[in-house]
């Protein structure tokens, strides 16, 4: 009798350590479980931010208002090639935590990027004329304040040649292969401007002995509304002379001539190193403030 009451003692011993281990594990499992989805969301929320490691670029895309679908024409390769652009009015470009450029400049300081760029970009689909192809930014490792369509052209055009159109299209998402796209197109025509817009300028610093190219025009560092940053513009030097430092200006610019290609970005360079275009300016004092300040975007040219 004692011996049986012995072993019952000890069984029961056995399920409780049984027991208690099959809790520890179930606490152990319950525990690495909530630790998961906590990286998990915070890998996500972290990997969705501008500048983190995962991103290789980060585009800045301002789109254009009341779009009308209408291509026009954003940069011209060495080799012939074209970029067109739908809905966007202007894209800048920098990569980890450089400064942000416009994209034609950079791609004029080298053309490979654009093929960097598509490399980051998430593939879509083939079309059915060759073998263009589709990308978006959309869970790429770009990260892009609005998200963009990238088609890259591989169309044939001339079997006997063997001839392919290969025009890149940049457009907001959403954009597709439409009647026209990776055709042969006459951009040969001239942008002919007689037009007028406003920047208003706060002087952050008045350089001295900074000279452009041209010795008629010096370097100024200007800053305007809702900029992420400064940035540097040329004047003529004798503009510079009524500026003073920390006041508001509104910076007049006038255009008149013709252009091979569309302006569309913001930066009076451009048109100082232009020869057919004939660009003046005027530079007032002005005591507006905040969203009462004039801040237009480059003026378009005239149509036909």
């Amino acid at each position: 009798m004692a011996t049986t009451k012995k072993k019952s003692s000890k069984n029961k011993k056995r399920k409780k350590v049984k027991n208690y281990q099959w809790f520890i594990l179930f606490i152990v499992f319950i525990v690495g479980l909530s630790l998961g989805l906590t990286l998990g969301i915070i890998g996500n929320i972290t990997k969705n931010k501008p500048g983190n490691k995962y991103y290789n670029y980060t585009l800045n895309v301002l789109s254009k208002d009341n779009c009308t679908n209408d291509l026009e024409l954003f940069y011209t390769f060495k080799d012939g090639r074209k970029i067109y652009t739908n809905c966007i009015n202007s894209l800048e470009i920098k990569k980890g935590n450089a400064n942000y450029n416009y994209l034609d400049k950079e791609l004029n300081k080298n053309e490979d990027l654009i093929n960097d760029i598509i490399s980051n970009l998430k593939y879509v689909l083939d079309y059915d004329d060759g073998g263009s192809t589709s990308y978006q930014s959309k869970s790429s490792r770009i990260y892009t304040n609005n998200d963009i369509t990238l088609i890259k052209c591989h169309k044939l055009i001339n079997a006997i040649d063997k001839k392919f159109n290969e025009d890149i299209y940049l457009g907001l998402e959403g954009m597709e292969y439409s009647n026209g796209y990776c055709e042969e197109r006459n951009d040969t025509f001239n942008f002919n401007y007689d037009c007028s817009f406003t920047k208003t300028y706060n002087i952050v610093n008045i350089l001295s002995n900074y000279q452009t190219d041209n010795p008629n025009y010096n370097y100024i560092v200007v800053d305007a509304l809702q900029n992420a940053y400064p940035k540097t513009i040329s004047i003529p030097t004798s503009l510079k002379k009524k500026l003073k430092a920390n006041k508001y200006y509104e910076f007049v610019y006038h255009i008149k001539g013709s252009s091979k290609t569309l302006i569309n970005e913001e930066d009076i360079d451009e048109f100082i190193n232009n020869d057919n275009l004939n660009v003046t300016l005027e530079i007032k004092e002005t005591k507006k403030t905040g969203l009462n300040q004039i801040n237009d975007s480059v003026c378009k040219p005239m149509e036909d």
